[in-house]
């Protein structure tokens, strides 16, 4: 092959993420007549910024992964507070559930 593993690891990326776009597309004509497409790309502008904290920590030890997982959340969370992606009362159901 020509390019050998970098070739199959960008056909997964491709794959990857081409599937959820165009499950997305068709499903929406059937099942989400109103999507709320304004927070779908705040939630996607979170995940990407994730990603690339994470992906420039490339944890190698288990303590790293799990250090990576708390950070990803963390930056998951914090970024979807800048972008105002949750609502007064999603944020009080979540203040409700931590303090109990």
């Amino acid at each position: 092959p020509r390019l050998g593993l970098l070739g199959a690891a960008i056909s997964i990326l491709i794959a990857y993420v081409t599937l959820p776009v165009m499950t997305f597309a068709i499903s929406s004509r059937y099942l989400l007549p109103s999507t709320d497409i304004s927070a779908v790309a705040k939630s996607i502008a979170a995940s990407v910024v994730m990603s690339l904290v994470i992906w420039r920590l490339r944890p190698s030890a288990s303590i790293e992964l799990a250090f990576s997982v708390v950070l990803g959340v963390t930056t998951y969370l914090v970024v979807l507070l800048l972008l105002r992606a949750f609502e007064r009362n999603e944020i009080r159901f979540f203040k409700r559930m931590i303090t109990g």
